[in-house]
């Protein structure tokens, strides 16, 4: 079992302090999203387990503990992103391995996909003949074996950024987004599948300032072939507690003035402003076996689950279509070495779903983030109402959803205080028979955390009440130090 004692920000030994009581008001009049797309995760790759394990494919053991955890998960929506060489080069048997036993797992569970090319081919210029091979795979998976869970289409990843094919060249991505739209106009995909863009990536106030201009270039170059719009976001600690985070939220929703959606497609927590933190991480890096220097081995710690889920939470607040996590296993990504060998793991997973094939004992286990993201995927489905929740006290934040009767409120607080007496109140009666309570509370330091699980790992909840009066308000157990509450009748 890896295990670490790890940098949270409290390493210098403060104690938790008691707060007063803080009444959480469900507001059912004040609708943030009318038909919210779900939360999921980044998933498929794997294209590397074969160095590992000596199987192009996964064991039957792990596809089934996979597959029993991602339909614990429920996720609403998941980005799937392939190349040419490891899915549809020289035909399209390679993604018999991976890519089609998770699309037929999506279209089984109603999971929607966004799905699209890493990068494009040609260097500076578009290479048409490739373009024409990318949407040729996306027919056939989509018109012959109708796989209608495809939902997007994501050309290129991160164009914005100096490490992406596209190399921060906007020009070239326009021409490859308007080839695009021609050939699934051709193809007949246009009504079945929608652009999703500009899939820009940010980390700060400051570089999502710098790349807006991507966000307004797409909103008027691209009037009618893109209708989804996409960021990625790796906010860290400090702008998720001083409000920076839903400003960079804020900034780029208020540019999609046209009532069209934008998801966030990537999500992780990024900590290269909290040097203790950011230093333990380095260091653990050296000390993990197979783990590449794009890792966060935060993913281990308990504190990691209130970080995500407090940026989720913001999220979802925000406005936003869905919140998609980096990412959802470790085994889907690897670095290279200098010859251009796989070495090691792209470490940001629930789990690591070959740990026992690679000799890393629990590493297949499941990770303590888990606990709180898949409660925030499974019980705010799709096409539920996201509705607005006030708190008087603005360090903790809190939302609240509705689908066909039934509801869910989440609380997350990243203080170091203990709040006593919190009360949950909707503005309306509403129905809370058999109603369930999950609490999760981190451990100040380490992968050690508070909540009830089953003999798999999964979350349990710690009540359930038979009935509840939410329009009276319902009394909340103390919400302690680095912890996350949910409420729910969904099932």
């Amino acid at each position: 079992m890896l295990s670490f004692a790890a940098g949270c920000e409290n390493s210098k030994g403060e104690q938790p302090s008691d707060e007063p009581t803080v009444t959480f008001d469900v507001k059912t009049g004040e609708i943030i999203n009318n038909n919210f797309a779900g939360n999921g995760a980044q998933w498929g790759g794997y294209d590397f387990i074969q160095v590992y394990t000596g199987s192009p494919t996964l064991s039957d053991t792990d596809w089934n503990k996979l597959k029993e955890r991602v339909e614990f998960m429920r996720p609403g929506v998941v980005r799937i992103m392939v190349s040419e060489g490891w899915n549809y080069n020289n035909g399209y048997s390679k993604s018999n391995n991976i890519l089609i036993p998770v699309l037929d797992f999506c279209m089984e569970n109603n999971i929607s996909v966004a799905f699209g090319e890493w990068g494009h081919k040609g260097g500076t210029s578009l290479d048409m003949d490739w373009l024409n091979r990318s949407l040729t795979f996306l027919d056939w998976l989509v018109n012959t074996k109708k796989y209608t869970c495809i939902k997007y289409f994501i050309m290129t990843n991160e164009p914005n950024g100096g490490w992406s094919t596209v190399a921060g060249n906007y020009p070239l991505w326009k021409s490859i987004i308007q080839e695009s739209y021609k050939m699934l106009q051709e193809k007949d995909l246009i009504s079945k599948v929608q652009i999703m863009g500009p899939d820009i990536a940010y980390w700060n106030l400051q570089s999502a300032q710098q790349y807006q201009i991507w966000m307004t270039n797409t909103l008027s170059g691209f009037p009618i072939e893109i209708t989804e719009y996409d960021i990625h976001a790796y906010p860290g600690q400090a702008d998720l507690r001083n409000g920076s985070f839903t400003e960079t939220l804020n900034l780029y929703k208020s540019l999609t003035s046209n009532n069209r959606d934008i998801s966030v497609t990537e999500l992780g927590c990024k900590y290269p402003d909290e040097p203790s933190l950011s230093n333990e991480n380095k260091r653990r890096i050296n000390e993990i076996p197979y783990t590449s220097s794009d890792s966060n081995t935060f993913v281990y710690d308990a504190f990691y689950a209130i970080d995500m889920a407090d940026a989720l939470i913001q999220i979802m607040n925000a406005g936003y279509a869905s919140g998609l996590v980096w990412e959802m296993d470790d085994a889907m990504y690897c670095a290279y070495n200098s010859y251009g060998a796989p070495v090691a793991l792209n470490r940001w997973g629930f789990w690591n779903i070959v740990g026992d094939e690679m000799g890393i004992t629990g590493d297949e286990n499941i990770r303590p983030w888990f606990y709180t993201i898949s409660l925030l995927c499974r019980y705010f489905p799709k096409g539920s109402k996201i509705y607005r929740v006030e708190s008087p006290d603005k360090r903790l934040q809190a939302v609240a959803c509705e689908k066909d009767g039934k509801f869910t409120v989440a609380i997350i607080n990243h203080t170091y205080s203990q709040f006593k007496g919190l009360n949950v109140k909707f503005d309306k009666q509403i129905d809370a028979t058999n109603m369930k309570v999950y609490q999760f509370e981190a451990s100040i330091s380490g992968s050690d955390f508070t909540g009830e699980v089953n003999q798999k790992g999964l979350p349990e909840p710690l009540k359930v009440e038979s009935s509840a009066n939410l329009q009276q308000g319902y009394n909340l157990p103390d919400m302690k130090a680095l912890s996350f509450t949910l409420i729910t009748t969904i099932n």
